[in-house]
Order: structure tokens, then C-alpha cells, then sequence
């Protein structure tokens, strides 16, 4: 029983040492006398210095293992603090090995290059880029941070790419990789924009000043010339003028808050849509109105006008022969406006462009049409500032659908944005 119970907790054993010296002690004072109570007093001591150390030991291994339990804790919150900072970041972020293997990397790195678990495998096996791993080579060789942008995953991606190592660190290389590909194509885009104007406004300078130089050389009494003359810088000044103006409603599209009112989207396509009827019926071309009535936006008049304007003159000056659909729906959450037709259509490589300033798919025909190509950047900005969405679907020589949605006047929730499917669909 005794063997059992210490056994079965051996923090009893100093207790029941000094319950059996107690013990002993009555029998050796009674045979032994104060000689043998002596002994036994100096083997209680002993015993209780036994007790005292147990104990102290006992407490000294609790304490220990409560600090390692605050530790581990402590450990855990600031490792996930890390892991939350650094999920939080918009910058790929990869941890490896100084021969290139990834031990850590965060949620960005992992969406940027599609690998939900690129821990244990190569850096090059997961980004696809050899540089990055000549990057790490240079950092380790050389101690220093390694900057370079590249261009990955064919073209679709454009990053800025840091290397290091820390010193504190020298068994582990630090790799960043920023997305810079939307900052790239604004830089483009802005460029474009410089490049076009300057091309849209010298055009038709240089004809007005051509015109004056041969009006100024040509003989006063040649009146039917000099009216050619005059009439040909009469049509470039209004092209200056719808360029200018333009222009002007895109700035500010851009940078305006228009009045918004509630309005019936029916009623505004099914009048614009009468007054481009003339224009489609001299084209031989069929224009047909699928519009259910009531359909509530909460709108600007003059842009909502603008929009549809725009959109089925469009429709009209790309299609030769055959039919332009003008279409009004609503949907649980918003009102769809489409428009399509079955004209010339746009080829793939043009779509993600189209909405661009000054961009034109067919230069000569968007010309001849007196466009001044900003329609669709105009049309694209008065759409978002409706809090609505474009999106375009087209095959070449079959036609083109554009469809914009707007959100119900009763609704306030945010319209979803829908997905784009096929290659040749785009979401602007």
C-alpha cells in the first residue's frame, strides 16, 4: 500500500518521510533515551532539509515551465502579428534559403504567382523568372541589395523586384516583388495622350495654315476657289472645336460631381433612339427598340443623354448594312442599357484599349465619321460617375455589344461588377 501510494504521486514522499521519523522518534526516545532522540532529531533535520529542496525544486519547475508556457504565447502572438503585417502588404514578400528555396512567403506572393502552398520548392519554380534567381546568387556574393524590374508571366505582369540579405541574417535572402504593371500602362497611356493630342490638334492646324498661305497666293477674283478654301478651314476649325470641347467634358467627367436626379433610363433611350432613326434609315440600316418600361436610375440628365448618344451613334457609323438593337431590361439589383448591331466589330488586341483616349481601332474610318476619339473615354468616365459599369462584347466582321449597367434609383447597395467571359468580351 505505502509502495503504491508513493508511486501513485510522488510529491507525498517527503510527507511520509517525516511521518515515519515522528514515528520512530517516540520509539527511539523511548528505548534509546535522549541520546537516541538526539540521532533522530539530527536525521528529522536531514529530512527536512530533503523536504525543503524537493519543494524548491518543485516550485523552480513550475516556474519554469510557466515562463515557457508565457514565451511560447508571447512567440505565437508575434508571429502571427508578422504574419498579419505582412499578409497585409500589397508586395509579394518570399523568405529563402541562400540557395533559392522558399521558406516563407505571404499572401500576395502567393496570389501574384498562383501557388497556395510554394514553401520547400525553388524560387524559380515558382516564379518562373531566372533573374530573380540570379538576383539571389549576386546578393549572396556580393552583400548587396540586388534592384531590378522585370517583366513576368509572358508580359502580364511588370514588377519591381528587391534582393538582400541582412546581416544579423546570413542563412536567409529577403525577397520583394512590387506590381507595378498598372503603373506602367497610366505612364503608357499618358504618354499616348501627349502623343495623340499633339497629333489631333497639329492635323488640322497645319491644313488651316496650308489653306491661308494658298487663299493669300490665290488671285482675289478666283471667288470659287477661295470659297473651296474657306470651307475646308471652317470644317478643320470645328474639328479643332469638337476636339477642344471634348476635351473639356472628359476633364470634367473626371474630376466633377454631377447632379444626380431620378430618372427613367426607358424613356431617355427610347427618345434618343427616335432621333437617331433618320441617321440609320439613311444607312439602310434597321433600328430596332426592345425597351421595357419603368426603368429608374438615379442619373444626370444631360450625361445619361450623352451616354446613349454616343453609344448608338457609334453603333450606327460601324455597321454598312443590317440592324442596330437598342435594348432597356432591370435586373433585381440594376438596369441594363445595351446596344449592338452587326457591323464591322473589333478584333481581340483592340478591346482592352478601346476606352482609351484618342485610341481608335480604324483611324481613317473614326475620322471620316468626324469622330475626335474620346467618345468611349467620355462615355467610360460618365458611366462611373453614375457608380455604373461598361463592358463590351465583339467579334470581327459579326458585330458588338455594349452593355452598361446602372443601379436601381431604390437600391443602395453597390452593383456588382460582372465577370467577362471569352476572350472577347472586356470589362472597362
Amino acid at each position: 500500500m505505502l509502495v503504491g501510494a508513493v508511486r501513485w504521486n510522488a510529491r507525498l514522499v517527503p510527507y511520509i518521510l517525516i511521518g515515519l521519523l515522528a514515528l520512530a522518534g517516540l520509539a527511539f526516545a523511548t528505548q534509546y533515551g535522549l541520546i537516541g532522540l538526539a540521532i533522530l532529531c539530527a536525521l528529522a533535520m536531514t529530512a527536512c532539509a530533503a523536504v525543503a529542496g524537493f519543494r524548491a525544486r518543485e516550485l523552480d519547475h513550475t516556474r519554469g515551465e510557466a515562463l515557457a508556457a508565457l514565451y511560447s504565447q508571447q512567440l505565437d502572438r508575434q508571429k502571427q502579428a508578422i504574419d498579419g503585417f505582412a499578409d497585409g502588404l500589397e508586395a509579394g514578400i518570399f523568405v529563402c534559403t541562400t540557395a533559392g528555396e522558399v521558406e516563407y512567403a505571404n499572401r500576395s506572393a502567393r496570389l501574384m504567382f498562383e501557388f497556395s502552398d510554394p514553401v520547400g520548392r525553388p524560387i524559380l519554380a515558382v516564379t518562373l523568372t531566372h533573374t530573380i534567381q540570379t538576383m539571389i546568387r549576386r546578393a549572396v556574393e556580393q552583400g548587396e541589395k540586388q534592384v531590378d524590374e522585370l517583366s513576368m508571366r509572358s508580359g502580364e505582369l511588370v514588377a519591381l523586384v528587391q534582393v538582400w540579405q541582412e546581416r544579423a541574417v546570413v542563412d536567409r535572402v529577403f525577397v520583394s516583388i512590387y506590381d507595378i504593371t498598372k503603373l506602367r500602362r497610366l505612364e503608357r497611356v499618358r504618354q499616348d495622350f501627349v502623343a495623340n493630342v499633339s497629333h489631333e490638334l497639329r492635323t488640322p492646324l497645319t491644313t488651316i495654315r496650308a489653306m491661308a498661305e494658298i487663299m493669300r497666293e490665290t488671285e482675289p477674283e478666283d471667288e470659287a476657289l477661295r470659297g473651296r478654301y474657306l470651307q475646308q478651314i471652317e470644317r478643320e476649325v470645328d474639328r479643332l472645336t469638337n476636339i477642344v470641347n471634348d476635351l473639356l467634358t472628359l476633364s470634367a467627367a473626371e474630376s466633377q460631381a454631377s447632379a444626380m436626379e431620378p430618372l427613367d433610363l426607358a424613356d431617355i433611350a427610347d427618345e434618343v433612339s427616335n432621333r437617331m432613326m433618320q441617321k440609320a434609315e439613311s444607312k439602310n440600316i434597321a433600328l430596332k427598340k426592345l425597351i421595357t418600361k419603368p426603368a429608374m436610375i438615379n442619373g444626370n440628365s444631360t450625361h445619361v443623354n450623352q451616354i446613349l448618344l454616343n453609344l448608338i451613334d457609334n453603333a450606327i457609323n460601324y455597321t454598312q448594312a443590317g440592324h442596330v438593337t437598342v435594348a432597356v431590361r432591370t435586373e433585381p439589383e440594376a438596369v441594363i442599357f445595351e446596344v449592338s448591331d452587326t457591323g464591322v466589330g473589333i478584333a481581340v488586341e483592340h478591346l482592352d484599349r478601346i476606352f482609351e483616349r484618342f485610341y481608335r481601332v480604324d483611324k481613317s474610318r473614326s475620322r471620316e465619321s468626324g469622330g475626335t476619339g474620346l467618345g468611349l473615354s467620355i462615355v467610360k468616365h460618365l458611366i462611373e460617375a453614375h457608380r455604373g459599369h461598361i463592358s463590351v462584347a465583339s467579334f470581327l466582321n459579326r458585330g458588338s455589344t455594349f452593355t452598361v449597367r446602372f443601379p436601381l434609383v431604390t437600391s443602395q447597395r453597390e452593383v456588382p461588377v460582372p465577370s467577362s467571359a471569352g476572350s472577347n468580351v472586356l470589362d472597362a
